[in-house]
């Protein structure tokens, strides 16, 4: 159900492009209910996966799920042509400082990191001493401002790079339009 949910909502602009032509009216239901429906299969995989874990409450299963989550969505994007949209990962992109590690990491690892990060929170329903769960938020919350004052280093050293003017004179030519 969460993959449904989370496709359907993502995906509406599928049946939006499919209105310009009459010919392809009759796809907008398949678009809006079976592509969404179908992606979803692919987390239902994920928890299929984890069955076989017998996860417990504790940090590991944190880790395994996350692991089968960012690999299923690394397989979405190669089964049958690939579907690479819609990764947890985009979540950050109006965050330029946070996605600057993408250069080291790549986009399914960061996907990674980004489900692990998501899923941290969880760790206060477990039965942990409270030490270790304030260790564990404490660490969390580190390691994301540390990759915050990374990515607004790099953007603040991008911005001082001087720029070269190499006089390139761009003209755009369509038979709908006066030069």
């Amino acid at each position: 159900m969460f993959g449904f949910g989370y496709f359907i909502s993502n995906l509406y602009w599928i049946s939006n492009a499919l209105t310009f032509e009459e010919i392809f009216k009759p796809l907008i239901p398949f678009s809006i209910i079976f592509i969404p429906l179908f992606l979803g299969l692919f987390y239902g995989l994920i928890t299929v996966c984890c069955s076989f874990f017998k996860l417990k409450k504790n940090f590991s299963s944190i880790l395994i799920f996350s692991f089968f989550f960012s690999l299923i969505e690394y397989l979405r994007s190669f089964i049958f042509g690939g579907f690479p949209w819609n990764l947890i990962a985009y979540s950050f992109t109006d965050y330029l400082q946070l996605i600057q590690i993408l250069s080291f990491v790549g986009t399914y690892t960061f996907n990674l990191l980004s489900i692990t990060l998501f899923l941290i929170p969880v760790l206060i329903f477990y039965n942990y001493k409270k030490k270790k769960k304030i260790f564990l938020l404490f660490f969390s919350i580190l390691l994301l401002s540390f990759n915050f004052f990374y990515g607004s280093f790099i953007i603040k050293k991008n911005k001082e790079i001087d720029k070269t003017n190499l006089n390139f004179v761009l003209k755009i030519i369509s038979p709908k339009i006066d030069i």
